[in-house]
């Protein structure tokens, strides 16, 4: 009996050891060579090498465009990593400074990094140097240059697309706080929008990533769905127009409601796929 004992004791300490490891980010020797291996080729600092080793498409902060290929990035590479970036992965401690989280990845620090699980390849930059900072600002103007006058203030454009009926738009107007625009298909983004909703909201479901962007008006809710894991060419964007009985008050409420209680799915009275290029 006390042999029995014991065998499940180190049984429940090897388990307890083996699941403080994981949750703790601790990392195998391979892992860590891998690792290893993405750090020195920053210190090499060779953009033709380093491209080999990277999951594309590498998306940005908009309006920078995302990074489709070798030559994208061999391109912006000196826009991507300037000598702070390349210096804090260089001076990184693979045992202290890097973590594996799940089926997302390796990640540096807080995620200002991201490799990717199954290849180690460089997955994700959250990250903005100056010199893309002065990009992005150049990108700016020049998208408001296409646009209405009446929707030309807003601080941060989030994303941009089509369907078979609608052109949307939806811009971050301050910190948090989202703006919806829309036209008519036969319509031009220099005409009046035929809708502007303020004051929308930003809601994250599931752990990967995947978002909306909800706007009310009156009985009324636009839900703009984003999809993380789509790839170029795919549909990324999904519009959804639902009706309640009541003028709706609290969007936060209504985002869970929709997208979280099971059984208590509504028919939206509008659904568009936005339109693959």
């Amino acid at each position: 009996m006390k042999s029995l004992l014991r065998i499940v004791l180190v049984l429940l300490m090897i388990l307890s050891s083996a699941y403080q490891t994981q949750a703790s980010g601790g990392l195998e020797t391979e892992e860590k060579q891998h690792i290893q291996n993405f750090i020195n080729l920053i210190k090499e600092n060779n953009p033709e090498k380093i491209a080999q080793y990277v999951d594309y498409p590498l998306k940005r902060f908009n309006p920078s465009p995302d990074i489709n290929n070798e030559a994208e990035f061999i391109e912006k590479y000196n826009m991507l990593f300037d000598n702070y970036l390349k210096e804090m992965i260089i001076k990184s401690d693979v045992e202290k400074d890097w973590k594996r989280v799940g089926w997302r990845g390796y990640m540096l620090y807080d995620g200002i990094i991201w490799l990717a699980p199954d290849n180690y390849k460089l997955k994700a930059i959250n990250y903005t140097s100056d010199k893309e900072k002065k990009f992005q600002q150049r990108m700016l103007e020049e998208s408001k240059k296409v646009l209405h006058s009446s929707i030309k203030d807003f601080a941060h454009p989030i994303l941009s697309f089509r369907t078979d009926n609608f052109i949307i738009r939806v811009d971050e107007v301050e910190r948090e706080n989202y703006r919806y625009v829309s036209w008519n298909k036969n319509k031009s983004t220099l005409d009046e929008p035929d809708i502007v909703i303020f004051d929308g909201i930003r809601h994250f479901y599931g752990s990967g990533g995947n978002h909306d962007y909800l706007f009310k008006n009156d009985n009324y809710v636009y839900v703009v769905q984003v999809d993380a894991f789509c790839n170029k060419g795919d549909n990324c964007f999904k519009l959804w127009v639902y009706e309640f009985e009541q003028p709706v008050k609290d969007l936060k409420t209504v985002s869970e409601e929709l997208c979280c209680n099971e059984g208590n799915e509504r028919t939206p009275l509008l659904s568009e796929k936005s339109l693959a290029k």
